[in-house]
């Protein structure tokens, strides 16, 4: 399996021609919720699984009196045809006129009755990206007469987005739209490679509408636009963080040193997203512009990023320390905190200090012991990079072998050659294929046609085929006999991934030219694939053991039915039993499943990708993936929405309980102890999955205003205004508070006990101020998540659980309610004021 990991992936094409009726109006038919049955599940799981276009049985399915089997079959479809065409004249390539396979019923499925069937047929369509399909799809975006049909209509040929004119980006994306087909337009428009189209969004990033302004902040975040810039800038003081944060990531794109004051204003935000993504807009900005880090501001920008190198959140933490290496050659107080974050307990912290000052020079090898430790000073490199490529590529650990041999650039590999052949023999499939890829950029690679050749058909015997698919890339690059015969040879391969890349070599660059590689040659035992419909039949469920806690997850078997039976069948066997989550991109995704605990690890085989109309929305599961159906053992966790990932990645999985406590603090190579299948013990109900997606709380340390916790923790307010305490309890604690008494209030803002409680009390002391006269003097301290920090406020407050009120009288406390009042928030308080 090559490298692992998740990109975005956009599907393109061109604008195409073929015109589609109106959806009917027909009334429902009499079967419409007739079910599929497990045998006709396994009849469609063969079909996708060897991407088989079976056109009498598709069309079939598509034209079933069933509504339920015609969305099925278009959700495959959507599956089978982004590997497979319609061969009419059986010549193997894709001829002119000949579609992708299911495109023509699927532009039939369009004017189906049921908005179910026609939204499956609109998410297939732009899954394909056949150019037959986008005017069909842009049709429907105009006149459905359901508006979720439209938005997913929108959605698809944003896929074919560089045909699509602006004008209808324009039109889909003005305010008299629906507001969900408005969204999706503006969510989509970074898509189009048309600058007028991007134009769309800038008016909408101030409206009223939160959907709205988040869907245009978010057309910004991935893509530059420089007009952008002041609308983006007042948008990073938007009252949603999830606009902030979007337009703070927009700014980082544009990269403008105009916009510095606001992004480092952005690094003392209450949300870890936006102050994330102020980290890494300043990385990029000290990045491209140097001086910005030696000016009369520098020093200013060095007091809140080093805070931010303390950040209670631990994805803000980690990238502030790496990015402190950009200042660690001017100011020595930067240097001094990266040397003494060589020592933190923690080896993530540890690894982001090597690697900010391998960065500017420092020579690290004799202090990096570890595996993470070696590969992050291999990635900051600096000036040590080919004394550390030449020790390194010999390091006992293969993870840092590969590592090293992959950090020559493509202009040095001449001077990295000895390294890179003796790379070609190592004992490592992962580390022979980079020094294969390696190899391909050497001045003499012509002369190692020969001994490559010989490597391709050794590493046909080998289970992993990461050396093998370098070797097919390096000889197609190269002329010697008989090299097209064998490169369509391969079209033949048992591995379906070898007859994909090989399909793909023989195209080139030519965007029209297909070559048939299925259906794939796949050997499944006699009655496999009922045996996955029965299983996937059932509600199924998950929990990672994990160094950080359990993280209990829903399986979306009947989204994905061959992924989950995969991830089930290996931990059962164990197979995740001391992993690790090798890769932590703080606001964007954790990634386990690698008994390498390198990326470059997997089962030995790979399943079909099962893209379904699941959402990248927080706590998604995914598969990761090096291509399609590239899936194996690898999977993913989203911290935050992530809609480009939307029918690029198998969703697979929802986190139903730890994201707070267990994704979000996950620090890079924590331990995966085991993963068990249906535990019994997980609430796998729509409402915990919901209650999971919910956006992240914002983790403060330290003294905290009422008007920041109102303002930056969601749903403070509004609970705060919805509670009502009881005004005759309230009188009687008017009469019994004395003079100076006090109350400190601990909380956790990302606590949900918190979130529940605080705002109730914050409620009765308002009352009592406005309703009595009664004032009780606060002071709010937010503390981490293991009530430690900050050491300071609470020391000798005996802090266990969150919240905690501690009334005080005569500077002793005299009661205190914990975590959940016994009785109502105002009951329990007089009950403490009315002490003797």
């Amino acid at each position: 399996m090559k490298h692992t990991f998740i990109a975005v992936v956009a599907a393109v094409s061109i604008y195409g021609c073929i015109s589609t009726p109106p959806p009917s109006n027909q009334a429902p038919e009499p079967a419409a919720d007739v079910g599929i049955s497990l045998r006709e599940e396994a009849i469609v799981l063969e079909l996708e699984d060897r991407r088989e276009w079976n056109e009498p049985t598709a069309a079939q399915w598509m034209r079933h009196p069933s509504f339920r089997h015609r969305v099925r079959m278009a959700l495959a479809l959507g599956r089978i045809g982004t590997a497979t065409f319609a061969d009419s004249n059986g010549d193997g390539l894709r001829s002119p006129g000949e579609r992708m396979a299911g495109v023509d019923l699927l532009i039939e499925a369009l004017s189906d009755s049921r908005a179910e069937v026609r939204t499956a047929a609109a998410f297939a369509l732009g899954e394909i990206g056949d150019e037959a399909g986008s005017e069909a799809l842009i049709r429907t975006a105009r006149t459905d007469s359901d508006a979720r049909v439209r938005s997913e209509a929108v959605e698809a040929f944003s896929k074919m987005a560089a045909a699509v004119p602006p004008e209808v980006w324009s039109e889909l994306a003005s305010a008299d739209q629906p507001a969900a087909v408005r969204s999706t337009a503006l969510r989509f428009l970074f898509r189009s490679e048309n600058e007028e189209a991007l134009s769309n969004a800038l008016d909408a990033l101030d409206d009223a509408d939160l959907e709205i302004r988040r869907a245009a902040s978010y057309a910004f975040s991935r893509r530059p636009y420089e007009p952008a810039r002041t609308a983006l800038e007042a948008a990073a003081a938007d009252s949603d963080f999830l606009v902030r944060s979007y337009a703070i990531r927009g700014l980082e794109r544009i990269g403008s040193t105009t916009s510095r004051e606001v992004i480092v204003e952005a690094l003392a935000d209450i949300h870890p997203w936006m102050r994330v993504n102020a980290v890494r807009a300043l990385s990029t900005l000290a990045t491209n512009n140097p001086a910005i880090t030696e000016d009369e501001q520098a020093s200013r920008d060095l007091i809140a990023l080093s805070t931010a190198s303390r950040d209670p959140d631990p994805g803000t933490r980690a990238e502030a320390i790496e990015t402190l290496g950009h200042y660690a050659d001017t100011f020595s107080n930067a240097r001094t905190r990266l040397e003494e974050t060589l020592d933190d307990p923690e080896p993530w912290f540890r690894e982001q200090a090597m690697a900010a000052l391998s960065r500017i020079g420092v020579n690290l090898l004799n202090v990096a012991t570890t595996r993470g430790e070696k590969l992050a000073i291999l990635r900051g490199g600096g000036g040590t990079m080919p004394l550390l490529r030449t020790e390194l590529a010999n390091d006992p650990d293969a993870a840092v072998r590969f590592s090293a041999l992959g950090a020559i650039p493509d202009d040095q590999a001449d001077a990295g050659a000895a390294l890179i052949l003796e790379g070609l023999n190592d004992p490592d499939v992962a580390v022979r294929s980079v020094a294969i890829d390696r190899a391909g950029h050497l001045s003499n690679a012509g002369e190692l046609i020969d001994r490559v050749r010989a490597m391709e058909l050794t590493e046909r015997q080998v289970e992993a085929n990461d050396a093998r698919l370098s070797a097919i890339s390096f000889l197609s690059a190269r002329d010697f006999p008989g090299r097209d015969e064998w490169l369509r040879s391969l079209i033949e391969d048992s591995d379906p991934i070898v007859r994909r890349t090989a399909a793909d070599l023989i195209a080139g660059d030519d965007p029209t030219l297909r070559v048939q590689y299925t259906p794939l040659p796949l050997r499944r035992e006699p009655g496999w694939y009922e045996k996955v419909a029965r299983w996937a039949a059932e509600p199924r469920t998950a929990v990672i053991e994990s160094a950080r806690g359990e993280i209990a997850l829903a399986l979306l078997t009947a989204d994905a039915p061959i992924t989950t039976w995969n991830f089930a069948q290996l931990a059962n066997q164990g197979y995740f039993d001391g992993t690790s989550f090798m890769r932590v991109v703080p606001n964007f995704v954790i990634q386990g499943g690698d008994p390498r605990r390198d990326q470059t690890g997997g089962p030995g085989y790979s399943i079909r990708d099962e893209i379904n109309m699941q959402r990248y929305t927080r706590g998604a599961v995914g598969m990761a993936l090096s291509g399609p159906d590239t899936g194996g053992s690898q999977f993913f966790i989203t911290h935050s929405p992530q809609p480009h990932l939307d029918g690029g990645y198998t969703v697979f999985a929802r986190v139903v309980d730890g994201m707070t406590q267990g994704v979000d603090q996950m620090h890079r190579d924590d331990l995966v102890r085991t993963i068990r299948i249906d535990p019994g013990s997980v609430d796998a109900s729509d409402e915990e999955i919901q209650s999971a997606q919910r956006l992240a709380l914002p983790l403060e340390i330290g003294r905290i205003s009422e008007d920041r916790l109102l303002g930056g923790v969601p749903e403070y307010e509004a609970r705060k205004a919805a509670y009502s305490p009881d005004r005759d309890v309230l009188s009687a604690i008017a009469s019994l508070v004395r003079p100076g008494d006090s109350m400190t209030i601990v909380l956790g803002t990302w606590c949900t006990d918190s979130q529940q409680q605080v705002p109730k009390m914050l409620s009765v002391l308002e009352t009592l101020r406005q309703e009595f006269g009664t004032e009780i003097e606060t002071i709010t301290i937010a503390v981490d998540r293991p009530k430690r920090q900050p050491e300071s406020l609470i020391s000798g407050l005996d802090i266990t659980k969150v919240a905690t009120f501690i009334y005080i009288r005569d500077g002793e406390e005299i009661g205190r309610i914990v975590e959940t009042p016994r009785a109502l928030v105002e009951d329990d308080l007089f009950a403490i004021v009315a002490t003797p």
